[in-house]
């Protein structure tokens, strides 16, 4: 009937990684930038369900909202 609606997001995280010059100059290209980016990646809560997000959970509704979609993203960027 009544739960804690407390909760942990991990909302967005990027990670970057640039290469050394010295291993792309051989291939005449200035910079190399390889990255992922997510968003919406984990959610701790105690909440009894796997339908009801704790962000938008209504204090004695019905409604049942979904939890945000998850996003991955890779990438990379070359500077000639």
């Amino acid at each position: 009937y009544l739960q804690n609606a407390g909760y942990c997001r991990l909302k967005s995280l990027t990670v970057g990684y640039t290469l050394p010059q010295k291993w792309t100059k051989k291939a005449k290209i200035n910079q190399v930038r390889v990255y992922f980016s997510g968003e919406n990646l984990v959610t701790w809560h105690s909440i009894h369900s796997d339908y009801i997000d704790p962000e938008m959970a209504v204090a004695g509704g019905e409604q049942r909202i979904y939890p945000w979609q998850k996003t991955f993203m890779f990438g990379i960027d070359l500077t000639f």
